[in-house]
């Protein structure tokens, strides 16, 4: 199965896999036995310009509304580096490593680099 270039697979096998997308590092998907686990809106929109409709998103900064920047803060809304990729562990388990960077955009509503 093959995804799209902005979504991350992991896959562990027995048809257990989780999808991130780099935008926002939002879950986007997750499957047990083959089964969607995680709902994402139809209405969705996969253009990286706003946080996506459903899934697990990254909330940082703030929860909510705030007076410093987006609701939910930047992190759900920005597009996130894979550090390192899908990696299957003695365990059984798979790990992926993501990253923001900071920037002259989030250091203007949080300033701690």
């Amino acid at each position: 199965m093959s995804s799209p270039p902005d979504v991350i697979l992991l896959d562990r096998g027995n048809n257990t896999t989780c999808s991130v997308n780099l935008h926002g590092a939002t879950i986007v998907s997750w499957r047990v036995n083959n089964q969607e686990q995680l709902f994402v809106s139809k209405q969705a929109v996969f253009d990286g310009k706003k946080a996506i409709r459903g899934g697990v998103p990254f909330i940082f900064p703030q929860f909510g509304a705030w007076h410093l920047g987006p609701q939910h803060g930047f992190a759900r809304t920005s597009t996130w580096t894979l550090e390192s990729p899908p990696e299957r562990l003695e365990s059984g388990d798979v790990e992926a490593m993501f990253s923001l960077t900071d920037s002259e955009h989030t250091r203007s509503m949080w300033n701690f680099p």
